[in-house]
């Protein structure tokens, strides 16, 4: 017995969850797409970058239902308890998110290493093979496509801590194909007012951390920078500032296609050359992880700073531009 639901190439998969979410995504979602993934944070305690409302994607995408079962309810039904979810949740035609400790998956550089507890998608089974169909940044960050025996994905569950609850909730999604998603422009203003400003977005994440904000993230990346020291700089930030620009690209085109805005009041191609300097960064910082150059890591801090001034410029035009379109209508 064996059951694959179908996935796609996920265009923004810097984390795990926008990979599963973008790889599972109807046309129909395009415009939420648009109307979210515009202000970034940096959360210290998580040390790391993330768009905004991070935790929050999944659970509420008009085009994905989503519910959860708490681990308390799963080990209630045995040893078979994960297996059988899977199982049935795919069968209903239900994708799943859990957390799993990478030290027990073979896939993952962590295995027998070191203990990860991370999240991982799974889109199907094979009982014949006794393996699980999951999807996640395991390739040396890169978000790929694999498997797992049933026996590995169930240990590197079921030994997760207990003191966290919600690394043992399992998470199911089902894609809508035709639920009806409505472009939303003043939510794309506030969304691009509340970057350009660095203003403080709803709370997601509790009173125990600092967060930054919209471009206030690049000056605490490049204060990590300049006191790298030889060391290796994350080079999850810059993929997820490649992907904010690519985003950022595809949504002035849907704007010019839907006449928020006209081709002879903006230049999309600064918006794609933009996007092209941040995926060469991406690819330096690539580099210097391996090399540990000092010059190659002072042209990186360079190279952000000129990015930074860019992109505000680019977004601050494109801003105004729509506010003044929007007094016309």
């Amino acid at each position: 017995m064996k059951k694959k639901l179908s996935i796609n190439t996920p265009i923004v998969n810097t984390y795990t969850s926008y990979g599963a979410i973008f790889s599972i995504l109807p046309q129909s979602a395009f415009p939420w797409i648009m109307n979210n993934f515009i202000q970034l944070n940096f959360v210290y305690n998580w040390d790391m970058a993330t768009f905004d409302y991070h935790r929050m994607f999944m659970s509420n995408c008009p085009s994905i239902g989503f519910y959860e079962e708490t681990g308390k309810t799963l080990s209630s039904r045995g040893e078979n308890g994960l297996k059988d979810a899977i199982v049935m949740g795919i069968e209903r035609e239900e994708y799943l998110f859990i957390y799993a400790d990478r030290f027990f998956l073979k896939v993952a550089e962590e295995y027998q290493k070191e203990h990860m507890p991370h999240e991982i998608f799974i889109y199907g089974y094979d009982l014949t093979e006794n393996i699980v169909y999951v999807a996640d940044n395991l390739l040396y960050g890169k978000f790929i496509f694999t498997t797992c025996s049933f026996e590995e994905l169930t240990e590197a569950y079921s030994n997760i801590n207990l003191e966290y609850e919600f690394m043992h909730t399992i998470r199911y999604l089902k894609v809508h194909e035709n639920t009806y998603c409505k472009l939303n422009i003043n939510q794309i203003m506030r969304g691009l007012d509340s970057y350009l400003n660095s203003y403080e977005s709803f709370d997601i994440v509790g009173n125990d951390s600092k967060v930054d904000y919209g471009v206030s993230v690049y000056d605490t990346i490049l204060n990590i920078i300049a006191h790298a020291n030889g060391e290796g700089v994350d080079i999850r930030f810059f993929h997820l500032l490649y992907e904010h620009k690519l985003l950022m690209e595809m949504r002035v085109r849907y704007l010019i296609e839907h006449n928020y805005i006209s081709q002879g009041e903006i230049d999309i191609e600064e918006f794609e050359k933009l996007k092209i300097t941040v995926f060469t960064l991406r690819n330096m910082v690539l580099k210097y992880n391996f090399l540990k150059s000092k010059d190659l890591l002072d042209r990186i801090y360079n190279k952000l700073v000129k990015i930074r001034k860019e992109d505000y410029k680019l977004l601050s035009y494109l801003l105004w531009r729509l506010r003044v379109n929007q007094k016309k209508i």
